[in-house]
């Protein structure tokens, strides 16, 4: 039996990076195979399926952002003889591209789904049937980000509830400690309540928003399908309670160091990582009230 197999050298990458692996030729058996060839392809998809009149219709819309079609790593006159066989191959992953992304929503009468997939193919020349699939991963952070400490660096938001203390409203800044995380994660982060007066701050209340924008090109048949085009809008956390023992106050300000955040539901699944394409958007706020 003839086996095909393809690896790359790991499975999540950063954009503009090289994607190094091999294909992998195990002949035990004639052959009209006689060359090797490499695929890799990453596109971006918003796919719905309506049901219209008891008929199902399918519409898409896509973005490729990856397309190496079809890349001789090898290839001869004659067939591959028995006999085991590496074939080495690097790629390079485009500096402006999405992170893999996938999610969906099925309802009684249409579902859609939307994703952002990156995968390589290899294939034999002249044996078509003697093909093989691997997913890669690409996470949504460029090496210079890292690199230059860009999202690593607390960043400062200022909120100003609407609720009002003695006649004031109240500024509230969170800290991220950290900016770029991993589902699961938890997000550490430090709130500083600044106001006008000497009252002290007993409770807060935050929120942690996820949104999720699907934006199709407006001539697309998906903009028919209800709820595709909107904005969803998901709490993943509500955190209300009292100051912690923990908590600092000096003068007119008060504050919670290291106040952490599971990125994970209350039912403990994992959220949707952010993501920023020409159909997909995903981002993530806190908010207090």
């Amino acid at each position: 039996m003839n086996q095909l197999f393809i690896r790359s050298d790991k499975g999540e990458y950063l954009p503009g990076e090289f994607v190094c692996g091999a294909v992998y030729l195990d002949i035990n058996a004639p052959t009209e195979g006689h060359g090797v060839q490499v695929s890799f392809q990453g596109e971006e998809s918003v796919c719905c399926e309506l049901q219209v009149n008891g008929l199902r219709t399918n519409v898409q819309a896509k973005q490729e952002y990856v397309d190496y079609c079809h890349t001789d790593l090898f290839t001869q006159n004659e067939p591959f003889a028995c006999g085991s066989y590496c074939f080495p191959f690097r790629l390079r992953l485009p500096h402006q591209i999405p992170g893999t992304f996938k999610t969906t929503c099925i309802e009684t009468s249409f579902a859609w789904s939307a994703c952002v997939m990156y995968q390589l193919h290899a294939n034999i020349a002249g044996a078509e049937t003697m093909k093989v699939s691997q997913d890669i991963v690409v996470t949504a952070v460029t090496p210079e980000n890292l690199r230059d400490n860009h999202l690593t660096r607390a960043h400062e938001i200022v909120f100003v509830p609407s609720r009002r203390l003695f006649g004031q409203k109240m500024h509230v800044t969170l800290k991220l400690i950290k900016n770029f995380l991993k589902t699961g994660e938890n997000l550490r982060l430090r709130m500083i309540f600044t106001h006008g007066n000497q009252t002290a701050i007993h409770g807060f209340s935050m929120k942690l928003l996820q949104t999720l924008t699907l934006t199709v090109p407006s001539k697309s048949k998906i903009k028919e399908v209800p709820g595709v085009a909107d904005k969803k809008v998901t709490v993943i956390r509500e955190v209300a309670g009292m100051m912690p023992s923990g908590a600092y106050n000096v003068g007119n300000w008060h504050g919670v160091d290291n106040l952490m955040i599971p990125l994970k539901t209350e039912h403990g699944q994992n959220i949707l990582p952010s993501v920023h394409g020409k159909f997909i958007k995903v981002h993530f706020d806190a908010r207090m009230s």
